[in-house]
């Protein structure tokens, strides 16, 4: 990137344990993590679930790094995610939205 061998960036990271979207019935898996002080991942989750939650976490931090690079060098990029996902009520993302990242919403169906 500080090379200025890159002209557009596109990233994702995986969005399972942000998603909202997979705690609405009883009977699948509990939650991962909730809206608020369990954003970052909920107390007392079995080891499986908290791995699931630590990577999360690892890889939007990741991408909120190379996005925040990419803004400094202005490199345009497109971060891919859910629009319902918790990820973006993180301060990581939402840092990126006080930097001037724009939203855009894309129907791939």
């Amino acid at each position: 990137m500080r090379r200025g061998r890159v002209v557009f960036i596109w990233m994702g990271f995986l969005c399972t344990s942000w998603s909202m979207a997979t705690r609405l019935t009883h009977s699948g898996p509990g939650p991962l993590r909730d809206s608020g002080s369990g954003l970052w991942g909920l107390p007392n989750l079995s080891d499986r679930d908290e791995a699931k939650v630590a990577l999360g976490n690892r890889l939007l931090r990741i991408t909120a790094s190379v996005a925040k690079e990419a803004i400094r060098l202005r490199i345009p990029f497109a971060l891919e995610n859910p629009k319902s996902s918790r990820a973006w009520l993180t301060e990581p993302l939402q840092y990126l939205v006080r930097g001037g990242a724009e939203f855009y919403e894309t129907h791939y169906c």
